[in-house]
């Protein structure tokens, strides 16, 4: 197993997305928020914002119930994504859901699925169905 020195990529002020996975646990841990992310996604990025705008900066407990009854596909989506994130905080920061908050709520685009619809005189046209990706993460209230 190869040892990293967490040190070096601290100094070198290295965006988080950048760092070894490890690493970024580290530094998560030591910051006291937790993620989670869920990838390909089949909704497109436009409609999954319209959720994420609901959720952020509540708390888990509210975020999770305006995702529970908005009729939005990526709404239902994100919950999963939210879920997993109270989860690793439970586990690793032994916070309880209760003192936790949305801090941060990303839906980037993923990759589209081109396919092509038939059209009159042998004619087609491009449909795109886009994915996303979902990153959601989750802190302490004092830490917001």
């Amino acid at each position: 197993m190869q040892n990293i020195d967490t040190k070096k990529h601290m100094k070198a002020k290295t965006p988080a997305h950048m760092l070894p996975r490890k690493v970024r646990a580290e530094a998560d841990q030591a910051a006291g928020i937790a993620r989670a992310s869920t990838k390909m996604q089949r909704v497109p990025p436009r409609k999954a914002r319209l959720a994420a705008d609901l959720i952020r900066g509540l708390k888990v407990e509210e975020a999770s119930l305006q995702l529970m009854y908005s009729e939005l596909k990526g709404g239902r989506l994100l919950k999963k994504t939210l879920d997993a994130a109270v989860a690793n905080a439970e586990h690793r920061l032994q916070i309880s859901r209760e003192r936790l908050r949305v801090k941060e709520v990303l839906v980037n685009a993923g990759p589209i699925l081109k396919r092509a619809k038939s059209k009159n005189k042998g004619g087609s046209v491009p449909v795109m169905k886009r994915t996303s990706h979902f990153t959601v993460v989750v802190a302490a209230e004092e830490n917001v």
